[in-house]
C-alpha cells in the first residue's frame, strides 16, 4: 500500500463518526422547532383577546368610511345646483367644455335625487337642480339656434355660386352623347365634393350642443328645440336658394290662385302656356340645385345629430325646403291640358327622373325612401307628369279637327296647325324618354334600353306604337284640313293648293327629320303619290277650262273669208274674251302662297309646259286673222306676257313667308324642297332638285 493512502477501515470509521454527529444535530434542531412552536402557541393564546377586541373596530372603520363617502355623494348631488350655478349662468359661450361638464353633473344630480326622493331636503334640491338644468338646456338651445342661423345665413357665397352655376349648366338639354358623358362625369365629381357650408369648428360645437340636448331624460323639449332650430335655419337657406329660380312660376301660381272665385286650377287655365313654359327652365334648375344641396344637408345632418335622429331631421329640412318645388310642379300640372304642354312636361319628367337616383344615393345613409317622404313625393310627381304627358299627347289627336275648323289661311299656304303639329312631334321625339313615357310603364320609368334580347324587342314595340300614333295624327290632320279647305275656299284650285302645301310639308319633314323618319317612313311611303295627285287637282281646277278651250281650238282651222262671216268673227272674239277672262282670273294666283321655293318653281313649270305651247299656237293662229280691225282690244296678252304671268305666280305671297301663327308652338314652315316622286313633270323636277340641293328642314 502506498504511503499516505487511507485504508478502507479508516474511511469507514470516519464516515460513522460523521453520521453520528449529523444525528445529534438533527435531534437538537427538532428540539428547537418544538420550542418555537410552543412559544408561537403561547403568543397566539396571548393575542386572542386583543384580536377579538380590534376586529369590530376595523369593521366600524370601514362602515364609517363608506358612510362618509355616501354622505359626500349625497351632499354633492344636493349641492350641485349651488356649485354649478355660476358656470351655467355664464353660458356656453364663456366656455363650452366647462358648461357641458356642469350640465352633465346637473343631469346626474337630477337622476340621483329623483331616485332618492325620500331623503330629507331631496325635493327642494331636486326642484332647484331641475330648474338649473332646464335653464342650461335652454341656454344650449339658444346657442345652438344662434350658431345654426348665423352660419346658415352666412353660408360661403362662393360655394353656393358654384352649386348654382352647376345646376344652371344642366339646362344644356339634349347634348351630343360624348358631351353628355363628359358632363355626367364632371357632375358626379362635383356631387362627391362637399360644399362645406358650415365650418368644421362650428359643426363640432353644434354636435356637442345637440348631443347634450338629446341626451337621456332631457331629450324631449330640448331635443325638439334643437331639431326645430336646425330645421328653421336650414330650410331658410334652401328656400332662399331655390326661390331665385322659382320666382316666375311662384308668381304665376299666386296670380292664378287669386284670379277670380273659380279656384286656382281654373284660373291657371286662363294663363298663357307659352308664358308658363318659359319659366320651366328655372324649375328644373331649382330641382338640380335642390339635389346638390340635399346631399350637403344629409352630410351636415349626419355630422350634427346622432344616427337615431338623422333621418327625421334631414327629412324635415328637405320637405320644408323643397315644398316650393312641389307646389310649383302642382301648379304646372293644374294648368289646362293642351298639346303645347307636351314638351315642357317631358322636360320636367326627365329632370325628376334624373334627380331621383342622385337623391337616393345621397340620402341612403340617413334612411332612404322609407324614412324620407320627399323621395316618395318625387316618385309620385314623376308618375303624375308621365300621366299628364300621355293625356296631352292624346289631346293632340282629339284637338286637330277642332283646331282645323277655326279657319284656313287666305293665301292657301301651309296651315299653322300643320306646321305646329310637325314641329311639336319633332320636339317630342327629340327627347330620349319620349317613347318610354308615352307608351311605357305607368310612371314612365320603365327601361327600354339598348341592350340585347328583350330590351331591343321592347324598343321596337315602342317605335311601332309611336309610328301608329304619328300616322293617326297626320291622317286626322290632313282629313280635317281638307274638309275645312273644301268648305272655306270658294276656289277648288286654292283648296287643292292648300292641301298640296300641307302634304308636301309633312312629307319633306318625314325625310329630313331623323326623328320623324324613324317613326313615319311607312306613312310617307303610303302617301308618296298624293302630292302629284293634288298637283293635278290644282292644275285641273285652276287651268283646266282654259287648257280644254285651247286644245279644242287647236283642232279647228281658221274659217275662210272671215270678213264676210259675221258669226265666225263673233265666235273668235268670244274665244278671246274667254281666254282673257281666264288669264285675268289666273293673275290673282300671284297672291296665293307656295312657301317651298322648289315646289313653287315646279308648279310654274308644270303649268307652263302645258299652257305656253297651246297659247302660243292660239295667239299665232289669230294674230293676223281678219276677225277684227282692233286686234289689241282682244289680244291683250302676248305669249311673253303669259310666260311672265306664269313666272310670277305665287310671288306676292312669297315675301310674306309661311304661317304667321300657330295653335301649338308657332313654328313657320320651311321653304325647303319637298320630297315627292313620280313620273310627271312636277315629280321629275322635284326629284332632280331635291337630290341636288341639300337645303334645310322644316
Amino acid at each position: 500500500m502506498a504511503a499516505g493512502a487511507v485504508s478502507p477501515a479508516e474511511a469507514a470509521a470516519q464516515l460513522g463518526a460523521d453520521l453520528a454527529l449529523l444525528e445529534t444535530s438533527i435531534r437538537e434542531a427538532a428540539q428547537l422547532l418544538d420550542l418555537a412552536a410552543w412559544q408561537l402557541g403561547e403568543l397566539d393564546r396571548g393575542a386572542a383577546a386583543l384580536t377579538s377586541k380590534t376586529r369590530p373596530l376595523c369593521r366600524a372603520k370601514e362602515s364609517i368610511s363608506a358612510a362618509k363617502a355616501r354622505s359626500e355623494e349625497v351632499l354633492e348631488h344636493l349641492d350641485a345646483s349651488r356649485k354649478m350655478q355660476g358656470i351655467i349662468q355664464a353660458g356656453p359661450r364663456a366656455g363650452l367644455e366647462a358648461f357641458l361638464a356642469a350640465l352633465s353633473r346637473l343631469e346626474a344630480a337630477v337622476d340621483f335625487l329623483q331616485a332618492h326622493r325620500s331623503m330629507q331636503s331631496a325635493e327642494d334640491a331636486l326642484r332647484h337642480t331641475t330648474a338649473l338644468r332646464d335653464s342650461a338646456l335652454s341656454a344650449c338651445a339658444q346657442e345652438f339656434s344662434s350658431l345654426a342661423h348665423k352660419h346658415s345665413a352666412a353660408a360661403p357665397a362662393a360655394a353656393l355660386a358654384r352649386a348654382r352655376a352647376a345646376a344652371a349648366a344642366g339646362d344644356s338639354g339634349r347634348a351630343a352623347p360624348g358631351a353628355a358623358v363628359a358632363d355626367a362625369g364632371a357632375a358626379q365629381q362635383d356631387m362627391a365634393a362637399p360644399l362645406d357650408l358650415l365650418p368644421g369648428p362650428v359643426l363640432d360645437k353644434l354636435r356637442e350642443l345637440a348631443g347634450a340636448m338629446l341626451r337621456g331624460g332631457s331629450a324631449g323639449a330640448s331635443g325638439r328645440a334643437a331639431v326645430r332650430a336646425w330645421m328653421d335655419a336650414r330650410q331658410a337657406l334652401l328656400r332662399s336658394e331655390l326661390d331665385a329660380f322659382l320666382a316666375g312660376l311662384a308668381a304665376a301660381a299666386a296670380a292664378a290662385a287669386s284670379n277670380g272665385s273659380t279656384g286656382g286650377a281654373a284660373a291657371a287655365g286662363q294663363l298663357s302656356w307659352q308664358g308658363i313654359e318659359a319659366k320651366l327652365p328655372g324649375w328644373m334648375t331649382a330641382l338640380r340645385l335642390f339635389v346638390r344641396l340635399a346631399q350637403e344637408e344629409a352630410r351636415l345632418g349626419a355630422a350634427v345629430f346622432t344616427a337615431a335622429e338623422q333621418a327625421g331631421v334631414v327629412s324635415q329640412v328637405l320637405s320644408g325646403g323643397g315644398a316650393s318645388l312641389l307646389s310649383c310642379a302642382d301648379f304646372v300640372l293644374s294648368c289646362r291640358r293642351m298639346p303645347e304642354k307636351l314638351c315642357g312636361l317631358l322636360e320636367m319628367h326627365g329632370a325628376v327622373e334624373g334627380a331621383l337616383p342622385a337623391l337616393r344615393a345621397s340620402l341612403a345613409a340617413v334612411g332612404g325612401d322609407a324614412a324620407l317622404p320627399l323621395l316618395g313625393q318625387l316618385s309620385q310627381l314623376r308618375g303624375r307628369l308621365a300621366s299628364e304627358v300621355r293625356a296631352c299627347f292624346a289631346d293632340l289627336l282629339d284637338s286637330l279637327p277642332r283646331e282645323a275648323a277655326k279657319g284656313v289661311p287666305a293665301d292657301g299656304t301651309v296651315h299653322p296647325l300643320c306646321a305646329s303639329a310637325v314641329s311639336l312631334l319633332k320636339r317630342t321625339l327629340g327627347y330620349a324618354s319620349a317613347l318610354r313615357v308615352l307608351f311605357g310603364g305607368p310612371d314612365g320609368a320603365g327601361a327600354a334600353g339598348h341592350g340585347a334580347g328583350g330590351s331591343l324587342a321592347a324598343e321596337a314595340r315602342l317605335l311601332d306604337e309611336m309610328a301608329a300614333a304619328v300616322a293617326r295624327i297626320f291622317d286626322t290632320l290632313l282629313a280635317a284640313l281638307d274638309a275645312k279647305a273644301k268648305a272655306a275656299y270658294k276656289s277648288r284650285a286654292l283648296a287643292a293648293l292648300h292641301q298640296m302645301n300641307n302634304l308636301a310639308y309633312i312629307q319633306h319633314a318625314m325625310t329630313t327629320s331623323r326623328e320623324l323618319h324613324a317613326v313615319g317612313e311607312g306613312w310617307a311611303e303610303r302617301n308618296k303619290g298624293k302630292v302629284e295627285e293634288q298637283q293635278r287637282q290644282y292644275t285641273d281646277a285652276a287651268w283646266g277650262p282654259l287648257l280644254q278651250m285651247l286644245r279644242q281650238d287647236a283642232r279647228q282651222a281658221v274659217p275662210p273669208n272671215l270678213s264676210a262671216d259675221k258669226a265666225a268673227r263673233a265666235a273668235i272674239k268670244d274665244k278671246w274674251g274667254a281666254v282673257n277672262k281666264a288669264l285675268a282670273e289666273a293673275a290673282q294666283q300671284q297672291a296665293w302662297a307656295v312657301p317651298d321655293s322648289t315646289l313653287r318653281d315646279a308648279l310654274r313649270d308644270a303649268v307652263s309646259d302645258q299652257l305656253l305651247p297651246l297659247y302660243h299656237a292660239f295667239y299665232g293662229k289669230y294674230r293676223g286673222a281678219g276677225y277684227t280691225d282692233h286686234h289689241s282690244k282682244h289680244e291683250k296678252y302676248s305669249p311673253a306676257d303669259l310666260a311672265s304671268l306664269l313666272g310670277e305666280l305665287f310671288d306676292r305671297a312669297e315675301s310674306a313667308g309661311g304661317p304667321s301663327g300657330s295653335s301649338f308652338v308657332g313654328r313657320s314652315p320651311s321653304r325647303s324642297p319637298a320630297s315627292i316622286s313620280g313620273g310627271s313633270v312636277l315629280g321629275r323636277r322635284l326629284s332632280r332638285l331635291t337630290s341636288s340641293s341639300g337645303r334645310g328642314t322644316p
